[in-house]
This record gives structure tokens, C-alpha cells and sequence, in this order.
């Protein structure tokens, strides 16, 4: 199985080989056993462990939420799995699938409609995912309805997991389309998931029947049989660029700036209000780098040249 080649396997280290336990969200899914048809929302308290964090498109129907009003209902009754949108669905089958109990999902996590656990949160999700075992990405859809992709989960007689396999749509296509698809992602146009990306170690991504899996060198792909390793990427790439935040000095690192705003403001917000905190995580990454003041987009070492 080609996940288990490459990256140093991509299996072992998601499943903490070469990870430590890290702090929980303040709130997670418990996804209970693999035939359970419920699942729980679980307030952490700090707890180490480790998860899987979803990535998707909201879309302008809200999926099912947490609010004041249901919270003690998902965290003592549980949510039935069936109310859920079919993304949601599919990701606790492959979280149940790669043997974890915990994934966070942002509308189920955060208490919606309340700006105080909003703003809170908010501030926390940077950490959210970098600190994810995994992040995955549904990309092909525009919200939350459609299946992540056509997958079929296989489970040997103790209940381990042992195999997901995945059902490709045929690609006549050359090869480097296999590793270069983002551009046509409906998730690739939403302002947050810039920083998802650029902030998770690992990610799996989901888009149009097509399963692929980036780590901090190189990206997979299912339909290919080789890995294709950074230094095939053009610059503006995610993967490209997550490695640069952590080793470009500080004048080249500014540039990336100025490249990542250029290409976050391209991108499409469902609420307004959310600009400076969806890009806050990759600021913050680059202030300890460049040990500069950071202004609403714009940095003090260079506050005349940012408002050009």
C-alpha cells in the first residue's frame, strides 16, 4: 500500500512512531467503535493524545453546529451519525479506519453563535492544527454534503484497522497532474485553509476520487508510484512554502510574507470579520522569526513598504 512507503511511513508516523502525545482541542469527537452509530463530544481538559483534525468548506447551509442550546446534549447523549453531513460521515469512517478515537471538526467543536468561545477558539486554532496527527482535507466540494470520496474500508478479524481503499476515477492525464490538482480545488479558494495547510505537518488529501498525502518532504499519490520530493514543487506551492517559514532568513522571509497575503486575499471568506484571524497563525509563526511587531497584516520592520 502506498501509504506505507516514504516519508519515513507515512503510517508509523501517524500513529506516533515519530510523534508525541500533544494536547487535545478543548473540545474533540469521540468516534467510539467502528459499528457504534453515535458519536460524542468530548471536553478534553487538557488531556494528551493524539487526533485527527478535518479540513472542509462550510458551504452557505450550515452543517449541523454546537450551540449553548445542544452542548450538554453532545457531550452526554452523543450526535447519531446519520444527522450528519455525508463528509462528516465519511471522516470518522477513515479516523476509525487509521485506529484513532479523537477528531476535531470546527462546527461541532466550537460552540457557534457564541463570541466568546468564537474568539477563544479561534485563537486556538493554529494549534489545533499544527498539533493534529493528521489533517484531512476534503477538496472537492463546496460544502460539507458531498462524499469526502469512494472509499471502501477493510478491517481484519480483531477489528484493527488494516486497509482503505480507495476507488480512483481513471486519469489519462501526465502524471504531474496527479501532484499538481489544487488550483480546481473548491478548497484550495477558502481563506482559511491556507493557514490549515500551511500550519499541519501531515494531510491527507480527499478531491475527486483521488486520495493524496503531503508531509514536510515530499507528496503521495496512489496513482503514482513514486513519492514527488520538494524540490519538484514550483514556489508558491503550500509545501514549498511551509518548509520556507522555517528556514528562509528574514529578508526572504518577508517576501514570502507579501506572497502568502497576495494568494490569502485572493481567497473567498464567508464572514468578513474573520480576516486577520485567519491568516493569524502564519503571522504568528513569522514573528518568531523575525522578532517584529505585527499590525493587523502589516509588520513595524517594514510598515512604509507593507502599506505600498
Amino acid at each position: 500500500m502506498w501509504l506505507r512507503s516514504g516519508c519515513a511511513s507515512v503510517v508509523k508516523s501517524i500513529h506516533g512512531v515519530h510523534l508525541g502525545d500533544r494536547p487535545l482541542p478543548t473540545r474533540v469527537i469521540d468516534v467510539g467503535k467502528k459499528d457504534s452509530s453515535q458519536v460524542r463530544l468530548v471536553i478534553s481538559h487538557g488531556h494528551l493524545d493524539r487526533y485527527i483534525a478535518l479540513s472542509h468548506c462550510w458551504g452557505h447551509r450550515q452543517p449541523i453546529i454546537t450551540t449553548k442550546d445542544n452542548l450538554d446534549r453532545h457531550v452526554r447523549e452523543g450526535i447519531k451519525i446519520s444527522d450528519l453531513p455525508q463528509t462528516f460521515r465519511d471522516a470518522i469512517e477513515v479516523v476509525r479506519a487509521l485506529g484513532f478515537q479523537y477528531l476535531w471538526i470546527d462546527c461541532l467543536c466550537i460552540i457557534q453563535r457564541d463570541d466568546e468561545d468564537w474568539q477563544k477558539e479561534a485563537a486556538r486554532m493554529p494549534e489545533v492544527y499544527a498539533n493534529a496527527a493528521v489533517t484531512m482535507a476534503s477538496c472537492s466540494s463546496w460544502t460539507p454534503s458531498a462524499a469526502i470520496c469512494q472509499f471502501n474500508v477493510q478491517w481484519n478479524n480483531a477489528g484493527s484497522p488494516t486497509t482503505i481503499a480507495i476507488y480512483e476515477q481513471s486519469v489519462e492525464n501526465a502524471w504531474h497532474e496527479h501532484f499538481y490538482p489544487e488550483d480546481g480545488w473548491p478548497w484550495n479558494s477558502r481563506a482559511w485553509t491556507l493557514q490549515e495547510s500551511l500550519l499541519s505537518a501531515r494531510i491527507l488529501y480527499f478531491a475527486s476520487g483521488k486520495l493524496f498525502y503531503e508531509c514536510n518532504t515530499a507528496r503521495f499519490s496512489r496513482s503514482c508510484t513514486s513519492p514527488l520530493p520538494l524540490e519538484s514543487f514550483h514556489e508558491d506551492s503550500t509545501i514549498v512554502t511551509k518548509t520556507a517559514l522555517q528556514e528562509l532568513d528574514v529578508h526572504a522571509l518577508m517576501g514570502m510574507w507579501y506572497r502568502i497575503v497576495a494568494d490569502y486575499s485572493r481567497r473567498h471568506l464567508t464572514k468578513g470579520q474573520d480576516r486577520f484571524a485567519a491568516i493569524s497563525g502564519v503571522a504568528r509563526i513569522i514573528a518568531e522569526r523575525v522578532r517584529s511587531e505585527y499590525w493587523a497584516g502589516l509588520w513595524a520592520s517594514e510598515f512604509v513598504y507593507g502599506l505600498l
